[in-house]
């Protein structure tokens, strides 16, 4: 598996929760089977193969200048239970490069079961299905009409957890004491424990093999091969995003190496993004980069201007507005027989300026970027 990849599967998983957020958060409240007032930890329910755990603070997120772009597209219906949802936490046990990856969303907040239970039916009803419900040690899952291998269950009146089947019926057994949780996972929970919880965003994960990419020896890109675990921690305090990634490679010379080849890549590229795209550029170009015996650390700091610009371009591209930022839109069709050539100099003047071309009819606008896909899960 190539690093970017490995990114798209790391961004879609926040993404997925993200919009999780509005599905989970109704369902938060439903039923499992009767729950109790009292929330449930989710280290508790979170099985010990898991190697990736991320968690989100939703109200703190939704202060995000894009937020609102990012939740566009999301069903309406997921629009009015995200604003219900206080704390997401997304637990995941990435495979490999031939193996989809395992996950369970838990979410807390303040949620009307009835209002979700409503929603979940009347969305489904629409999708010409029911959401199916199936008891497993007493608790209740809700599965979705669209997918039989994903639903949801209730942890608490105000807590709920979503994921796949059978990931759910092991966290169902972890309540019960029946297997081990993720505590028992001491690396990843020595990253864990060393985290910020008062940030708008920490993870902590182990790095499987075969997710990063073989490289010969020389290739630069073999530095890769000796990370093994990261933590980040991301926030934002109204003007400023904070992002500050660290990696831990198997010794101090793998370190330094990647610390090259990351500051080499910065100097390459950050010049060009900067005339381009400039708000990219300029997060390139402020990032730091440093490295302390085993650890590299890189740590990048956006100006809510920036922010606000980087909104606009993810608005641009859903709909439809033409070139990025920075880059110039290509023509609808092939400039008429001597026309001057951008770059070249003027053709001779003709006789009688050219008629005017008609736009090819089998060329399009430059399509809006898909929306962000339905919440896994969601019926």
């Amino acid at each position: 598996m190539n690093p970017s990849l490995f990114t798209r599967k790391i961004l879609t998983a926040l993404v997925a929760l993200m919009l999780l957020s509005s599905c989970g958060k109704g369902c938060q409240k439903g039923g499992m089977g009767g729950g109790g007032g009292g929330k449930v930890d989710p280290l508790d329910v979170i099985p010990a193969s898991t190697n990736l755990l991320i968690n989100l603070n939703l109200k703190k997120m939704q202060s995000l200048p894009m937020f609102a772009d990012m939740m566009k597209d999301a069903p309406q219906e997921a629009k009015e239970l995200s604003k219900d949802v206080d704390e997401a936490v997304l637990a995941l046990n990435m495979r490999g490069p031939a193996q989809a990856p395992s996950g369970l969303a838990i979410v807390t907040g303040n949620f009307d079961e009835k209002k979700v239970l409503t929603l979940l039916d009347e969305a489904a009803k629409k999708a010409g299905g029911e959401v199916k419900k199936e008891i497993f040690e007493g608790k209740t899952l809700y599965i979705s009409p669209k997918d039989p291998n994903i639903g949801m269950a209730f942890l608490a009146p105000n807590q709920a957890m979503w994921g796949q089947v059978s990931t759910l019926k092991e966290s169902i057994l972890l309540l019960s004491k029946k297997g081990e949780n993720v505590r028992s996972n001491k690396e990843l929970m020595e990253l864990y424990n060393k985290r910020d919880t008062k940030k708008m965003l920490w993870g902590v994960g182990l790095i499987p093999p075969g997710v990063t990419p073989p490289a010969q020896p020389g290739d630069p890109l073999a530095s890769l091969q000796g990370i093994k675990a990261f933590s980040l921690a991301i926030d934002y305090d109204t003007k400023d995003l904070s992002l500050d990634l660290t990696a831990n490679a198997q010794d101090a010379s793998q370190a330094q190496s990647l610390t090259n080849l990351i500051n080499s890549y910065k100097t390459i590229f950050g010049a060009s993004l900067a005339t381009q795209q400039p708000a990219v550029g300029q997060i390139i170009q402020g990032a730091q980069i440093s490295n302390q015996d085993k650890s590299i650390t890189l740590s990048l700091k956006i100006s809510e201007l920036v922010l606000k610009q980087l909104s606009q371009m993810v608005a641009d591209k859903k709909g439809g507005g033409g070139a990025p930022m920075g880059m110039p839109a290509e023509p609808t069709s092939p400039p008429p027989s001597g026309a001057p050539v951008p770059g070249a100099g003027a053709a001779p003047a003709a006789p009688s300026p050219p008629p005017p071309v008609p736009p090819s009819p089998t060329v399009s606008p430059a399509p809006a970027m898909p929306p962000p896909p339905p919440p896994p899960g969601q019926p």
